[in-house]
């Protein structure tokens, strides 16, 4: 019996990955739910660990920013309790996201810093790479276009023969710094390389990358092609069903802002 609940759990865990993937939220959640209800049951801390951080980052799309690090601390505290470094790097990084979000950026700085560190005692991986690169966006929302753009592309070269998605993602960051920096085409040409890496695969950084594409038509005086990429956005994040806390709600409302602000 053990073993069953232990394998529906596996199941239902990777199965709602998909469904966060694919947008399909509420049914993501659902599947979570039932998985740390089998993994509480059995007791099973490395199950613990993965359902917690799964959740974490489902409401950190959500907008439930509270929540989610609830659920990112506990995985980082049961994995540092049976000395899964691997783990625990995994679930800073995402956490150090929630920290970015609610607008504790020394704070998030820091636990992406620890994170790449924390990777780096086995061998860089694709821990330490998500992480630079998620740095290289916290440095870009500060205006270090130079410092931000670094990160990020050395974070894409890596990423492209292991995670195309994050390479996708990535682009979309390093777009919209070379296009604050007058390089229009490279930032186009970056953003459909992204679009075709993202879309069909990852609803939530498909919209964050559509919004990059509305910042940069805009600053290129495309305002027609801006308000494209906005309205697309702002139907998936309608689908997803996050607030405007939500990483995707975050930037959806900076992209209005720059596009509808007076000149």
């Amino acid at each position: 019996a053990g073993k069953c609940l232990w394998r529906e759990a596996r199941s239902l865990r990777f199965r709602a990955i998909w469904y966060m993937d694919s947008g399909r939220m509420s049914l993501a959640e659902q599947d979570l739910k039932k998985a740390m209800t089998n993994a509480s049951l059995i007791e099973k801390p490395m199950l613990l660990t993965e359902v917690n951080g799964a959740l974490g980052t489902l409401y950190k799309d959500l907008g439930r920013l509270e929540e989610s690090v609830t659920h990112h601390e506990a995985g980082i505290r049961i994995s540092r309790e049976v000395g899964n470094r691997r783990v625990e790097s995994i679930i800073m990084g995402n956490l150090a996201l929630v920290l970015q979000l609610q607008g504790k950026h020394d704070d998030a700085k820091l636990m992406y810093e620890d994170t790449i560190r924390l990777d780096d005692t086995r061998g860089r991986t694709i821990i330490g790479h998500m992480a630079m690169g998620n740095l290289g966006d916290l440095l870009l929302s500060q205006g270090k276009l130079e410092e931000s753009s670094i990160q990020l592309a050395a974070a894409i070269k890596s990423m492209d023969p292991m995670r195309p998605s994050f390479a996708g993602a990535f682009r979309g960051s390093l777009a919209w710094a070379q296009a604050q920096m007058g390089e229009f085409e490279k930032a186009r040409e970056l953003l459909k390389q992204g679009e075709a890496q993202l879309r069909d695969v990852w609803a939530v950084e498909l919209g964050r990358l559509l919004c990059r594409r509305a910042q940069v038509e805009h600053v290129a005086a495309s305002p027609d092609s801006a308000e494209s990429a906005l309205r697309e956005a702002q139907d998936i994040a309608e689908k997803l069903g996050g607030s405007s806390d939500s990483d995707l709600g975050q930037m959806i409302t900076e992209t209005q802002e720059m596009l509808h602000s007076p000149t």
